[in-house]
């Protein structure tokens, strides 16, 4: 009788056991609420950029929330945007079934952007982790620079090299001497060009509705896959091969884009770097030939067959990646071959009233079974991020 006792307490124990495990362990919901004195534009782009870099990490899965917090913050009283209490934002987050808060708070003057972002547990209302981050932000770009530095220090990660695991870094001081560069994994060698940053008119009035309005993006110097990510470079680091159409040189598909995040995240264990994917104006910049466009219709050249693969050349299928026409920057294929994911969030339009989907990515360059229309360096779509039915030529390239 005593060792059954004993046996039903060993069995109790170790399924309380287990199961705190598994609340400790299973990844985490956050919500993210901007708040703060600048204009909807700003928080919208902040907490997409909060969202991505939250996501990044296998510890959490974020949206943004920040009508909902307004809402429910107005029903208790007068909101006022600088002045939120803790325990307040706690139990709208538990309303919402989240597990965590990240409370973003954003100050700004005519000199600089403040901005301070808190990690609030939904349950108990304590403050878990917080981070700062102050600078310049004369751009959208200066801005989503600003938002990545303070979501990766409340990961309690590093924006450098030496962390290697989060891809989520903003990518200051990478390439911007101008030269390329070349990496080795496993025995598989790759390139990245270095993109000179600066200004550009994004989007077209002579394509789909997703493309306007025509708006001016600036983004600061980075770098990029001079291809897509090839079969080889990613057998090399995940040990398999997902693809469809099979071949070293080929660019990998059927990856969804959570697949490659955590081809991201063993990449950056294995070199050390911070990698991780283009925004959706890094990827449609360096598409344009960057500050060397001649402002072509296709990334190259007016003229597809010269540049990529799409339903006319392609035979039906992918091709050796690097085989046709670079573009003005050398960089191959961002017409064609395979649509090429983006870190970023879809959305219906560039309205910046327009509001985003996280469980939506968006995709760029065209397929190799496309329309011209499809592969113009304006052209956009998304999908999931984590399921889709249809990811034949789903592929993606490098951004440092």
């Amino acid at each position: 009788m005593r060792k059954t006792i004993l046996l039903l307490l060993a069995i109790i124990g170790l399924t309380s056991f287990q199961s705190e495990a598994q609340r400790r362990y299973r990844v985490k919901r956050v919500a993210v609420f901007v708040t703060g004195d600048v204009d909807k534009r700003d928080k919208t782009v902040i907490g997409s950029t909060v969202v991505t870099a939250l996501t990044y990490s296998e510890d959490y899965t974020a949206v943004e929330r920040t009508d909902e917090f307004v809402a429910a913050l107005n029903k208790m009283g007068d909101y006022e945007q600088q002045y939120v209490d803790t325990r307040d934002i706690a139990s709208i987050g538990q309303q919402l079934g989240m597990d965590y808060i990240a409370l973003i708070k954003v100050e700004s003057s005519r000199r600089e952007t403040f901005i301070a972002a808190q990690l609030i547990d939904a349950e108990t209302g304590e403050v878990i982790k917080s981070s700062t981050e102050v600078g310049y932000a004369e751009t959208m770009q200066d801005l989503r620079e600003l938002a990545r530095e303070v979501s990766v220090r409340l990961l309690g990660l590093s924006s450098g090299a030496s962390n290697g695991n989060s891809g989520v870094g903003s990518g200051r001081g990478r390439g911007q001497n101008g030269q390329n560069r070349t990496f080795t994994v496993n025995g598989v060698t790759f390139e990245m060009v270095a993109v000179r940053g600066g200004s550009f008119m994004m989007g077209s009035n002579e394509g789909f509705p997703g493309e306007k309005p025509v708006h001016q993006e600036t983004v600061r110097d980075f770098m990029i896959g001079k291809t897509e990510v090839t079969q080889e470079l990613w057998r090399a680091v995940m040990g398999s091969n997902p693809s469809y159409f099979s071949g070293d040189r080929k660019p990998v598909e059927q990856v969804l884009w959570t697949d490659c995040i955590e081809f991201i995240n063993r990449l950056n264990h294995l070199t050390g770097e911070n990698f991780r994917l283009p925004t959706e104006a890094e990827w449609e910049y360096a598409a344009r030939g960057g500050n060397k466009s001649r402002n072509y219709k296709y990334s190259g050249s007016d003229d597809l067959y010269l540049v990529g693969w799409f339903v006319d050349n392609s035979d039906d299928h992918t091709h050796d990646v690097g085989t046709l026409q670079a573009n003005e920057l050398g960089i191959y294929d961002m017409s064609g071959n395979v649509l090429e994911w983006t870190v970023d969030q879809w959305s219906a339009d560039y309205d910046y009233n327009t509001p985003r989907d996280s469980s939506i990515r968006v995709q760029r360059g065209g397929l190799y079974f496309d329309d011209p229309i499809v592969c113009r360096v304006a052209c956009r779509q998304g999908d999931t991020s984590s399921f889709t039915y249809f990811t034949l030529g789903l592929g993606f390239r490098l951004a440092l």
